[in-house]
């Protein structure tokens, strides 16, 4: 059967969490390029905050997620009957989703509605270690392994990801390699805005910047012994650059406490700062001396392109997956081996005093970011899209 011109597309965002990027981010920075390019957009959240998200012209359909997963879970069926009409009403011509939690919900809706739309979902993170150790992490990875073969394809970011995934048993015929986008317009416009730190704004001494979740995956206690090196080498007759040095945090979490308890506890916390939730991180990106990314692991670290097209220097630990393919190490930045404070301190040290090099990793950086942009990504979704849609006629 002939698809419309305008093929009807229901995007499914993922829930939020303290992260200042996520999967959320990376579809919404598709919603406006995928419109241009001739779709029919409709977006489906699941928290209010999410609306914020989405362009105003959009339709969007609201599934309020209650308080607490558990909650959420208990209303499950009732969400998928409710998704399962929106699939009626709608018709949309192909599901895209991006987290695990939404795809289920997709697909028990499907299965609601008697339909058969295509679904393509989004694998953001490396599976295994996210769901290790974590509340029915055993279970959650075999129903990974049981359902996601059920998308028509899924998107993973980066090579490392994807070899992953196909380890857990999923065919290597369903995956689609397409890096995440990043919104360089919307960047080139917040980040010249003053940042209301005295830190940033004042830059009497460097500012090493860290953002995301302060949680276990990105390692920030990593970071902070780092940054006590950092000091400790300054202190001893070492470059200025490094005995002035300040560390800041933009993002919550969990581990908020502790990591505070730990600054305090290696004597630097009046030289760390926690600014907690920032709706425009990019304009600290835009006045940061360096990025420092210390994650164990990643699904791609998109965040390291956004800090690149801030013309911030970036350094990262060359954790699985995805900073070791965005980052040229030397060119467009600098990469560390995962939990080694040492490594990661000598690398913040040599861009914070090596003007040729810093200068060198700026410029690559910002070549680099161009090959994220939301547009060209986008123009990979479309491909892909319309390639499925063509499948099911």
């Amino acid at each position: 059967m002939e698809k419309p011109a305008r093929p009807k597309v229901l995007v499914c965002l993922p829930f939020l969490t303290p992260a200042i990027g996520g999967g959320a981010f990376v579809l919404a920075n598709l919603l406006e390029p995928l419109g241009r390019l001739g779709f029919d957009i409709q977006v489906l959240y699941f928290q209010e905050e999410a609306r914020d998200l989405v362009p105003p012209d959009l339709t969007t359909h609201f599934i309020p997620k209650r308080t607490g997963s558990a909650r959420f879970y208990a209303q499950y069926w009732g969400a998928a009957r409710r998704l399962a009409g929106i699939l009626r009403d709608e018709r949309p011509d192909l599901i895209l989703c991006n987290a695990y939690q939404p795809f289920w919900l997709a697909l028990a809706a499907r299965r609601l509605s008697g339909l058969k739309t295509p679904v393509i979902t989004q694998e953001q993170n490396n599976l295994a270690q996210m769901f290790d150790g974590a509340r029915w992490g055993a279970l959650r990875l075999f129903l990974v392994r049981k359902l996601d073969p059920s998308a028509e394809r899924i998107i993973v970011p980066a090579e490392g990801l994807a070899r992953h995934v196909i380890e857990l048993g999923i065919p290597e015929g369903k995956i689609a390699r397409i890096p995440n986008p990043i919104p360089l317009e919307r960047i080139r416009k917040l980040s010249p805005e003053p940042a209301g730190h005295p830190w940033f704004d004042s830059k009497d001494a460097p500012v090493l910047l860290n953002v995301g979740a302060l949680e276990e995956q990105k390692d920030q206690k990593t970071l902070l012994r780092a940054f006590a090196a950092l000091r400790a080498a300054g202190r001893d007759a070492g470059p200025p650059a490094a005995a002035t040095a300040r560390l800041a945090f933009v993002g919550d979490g969990p581990l908020r406490p502790a990591l505070e308890a730990e600054a305090q506890r290696l004597g630097v916390r009046a030289d760390v700062a926690f600014l907690g939730l920032q709706k425009n991180p990019f304009k600290f990106m835009a006045r940061a001396d360096a990025f420092v990314l210390s994650s164990r692991y990643e699904g791609f670290g998109l965040v390291l392109a956004e800090a690149m097209a801030c013309g911030c220097p970036v350094v990262s630990t060359d954790c699985p997956y995805g900073p070791g393919e965005i980052v040229a190490h030397g060119d467009s930045g600098l990469l560390s081996p995962v939990r080694d404070a040492g490594a990661l301190s000598d690398n913040v040290l040599k861009t914070l005093t090596d003007r040729a090099l810093r200068e060198r990793l700026v410029a690559g950086g910002l070549r680099r970011a161009e090959d994220f942009s939301s547009e060209a990504v986008a123009g990979k979704y479309a491909q892909l899209i319309r390639s499925c849609l063509r499948a099911q006629s």
